[in-house]
């Protein structure tokens, strides 16, 4: 008897996707292993994803959906402080996630996949998260820079590259032999050069 339909099953087969890339280091899986994890037909997938591009579409999306969420800091202590901290988690969320933040950034996560405009504004969350920050800490005061979009870009091309050196392990010197700590010192040290902050 064929098992019924059921309407979890997108969720689960993002979540077996988001599994098999960590196993594999990459998203070099195929449908019908996909199928096979989760214990339903291949065409039980095709039903919920039109083909696999489209399956990693969605994964990209939900993973930066979730690098997002943890990316984005409380504003107890000030949008200057939330964007300090919005730095750090974005490199430790990398650090921590090395497999997912590959292939977000990868050919096979990039904005070529992403084809909706809804699609590639969830992949600019950061981007305009960061910046909505900076405008804010500029408009109070706290800041001097002419234009908080491209200081955000700047500060996440920063980010990023530190990230992928680190994951590439390419970083030499790190303090204790720990990225993370190594990671945030820099952060901390460039986004107060970006912002034009001098060092406490």
């Amino acid at each position: 008897m064929p098992r019924p339909r059921n309407p979890e099953l997108p969720t689960l087969l993002l979540a077996a996707a988001e599994e098999l890339l960590v196993k594999k280091g990459g998203p070099h899986f195929s449908l019908r292993e996909l199928s096979a994890r989760v214990g339903y037909t291949l065409t039980a997938v095709y039903r919920c994803f039109e083909n696999r591009a489209a399956l990693l579409r969605q994964l990209n999306l939900r993973l930066f959906s979730e690098f997002n969420s943890y990316c984005v800091p409380p504003l107890d202590s000030g949008p200057l402080e939330a964007t300090r901290m919005a730095g750090r988690r974005f490199v430790q969320w990398a650090v921590e996630h090395p497999t997912q933040y590959l292939f977000m950034f990868s050919e096979y996560g990039s904005d070529s996949l992403l084809t909706s405009p809804e699609e590639k504004a969830t992949a600019r969350i950061g981007l305009v998260g960061i910046t909505t920050l900076l405008r804010m800490s500029k408009q109070i005061g706290q800041i001097d820079i002419e234009d908080p979009e491209a200081t955000a870009i700047e500060l996440l091309c920063y980010l990023h590259g530190l990230a992928s050196l680190a994951l590439s392990g390419r970083l030499e010197g790190t303090p204790g032999n720990d990225a993370l700590e190594f990671l945030e010192a820099n952060s901390t040290r460039m986004i107060n050069r970006l912002l034009s902050i001098a060092p406490q």
